[in-house]
């Protein structure tokens, strides 16, 4: 089963992960900046893959190199 995720910004974002990730979860994370909400997602998911457009998905990759 697929589902998206959609809040009103960064804080409801984080606030939901708890209760919709689990560990046997493959979640995509689109316009990750620099990779903070996906570090926490990497805590609940099984696997996180993130990605954006802007240079700061370099340091996210950087800071982050377990999430792909």
């Amino acid at each position: 089963m697929s589902r998206v995720i959609i809040t009103k910004g960064v804080k409801q974002y984080r606030q939901t992960i708890s209760s919709f990730v689990n560990k046997k979860d493959t979640v995509l994370e689109v316009g990750c900046a620099w990779g903070t909400t996906s570090n926490i997602l990497y805590q609940y998911a099984g696997y996180v893959v993130a990605i954006d457009k802007g240079a700061s998905l370099l340091t996210a990759k950087r800071t982050y190199p377990h999430i792909h």
